[in-house]
């Protein structure tokens, strides 16, 4: 009976174990990779800002949403989605997107509470996202 008990008790513990450390792998250990998870999170969902305007004034009230691999931009008369090819992230700071459009990449530089502030590299870019947004709930 006490070895019956032992052998249960050894397979318990072998399988917390290999339960233990499956769970354990999941979570990202390079602190790049922990940056881009926490970003990428963060970001799902919809949020709205003005474009910047290359003539001066307002621009246009944009409604962006993220998903893990696509980002879809809605204007009054446009609705313009491109894809996210790879996320990025150097020294666990800004993360960065490839996007399928124009060599077009977006910076993520911090996304704290319902605010997110973002910059472009092309003129694409510039009229597609604006540099600061705002989360609609």
């Amino acid at each position: 009976m006490t070895k019956r008990l032992f052998v249960f008790a050894a397979m318990l513990m072998a399988v917390a174990a290999v339960m233990f450390t499956s769970c354990k792998q999941d979570t990202p250990t390079d602190p790049n990779q922990a940056r881009i998870a926490e970003i990428k999170a963060a970001a799902m969902g919809t949020w709205q800002g003005r474009t910047y305007s290359l003539i001066g004034g307002e621009g246009d009230l944009a409604t962006i949403t993220f998903t893990e691999t696509k980002i879809t931009a809605v204007f009054e008369d446009e609705t313009i989605t491109v894809n996210i090819l790879d996320w990025h992230c150097v020294d666990a700071k800004d993360v960065w997107l490839d996007l399928d459009r124009d060599n077009t990449h977006l910076t993520i530089h911090s996304i704290e509470g319902d605010k997110m502030t973002t910059g472009v590299d092309t003129s694409f870019g510039l009229n597609v996202f604006p540099s600061e947004l705002t989360r609609v709930k």
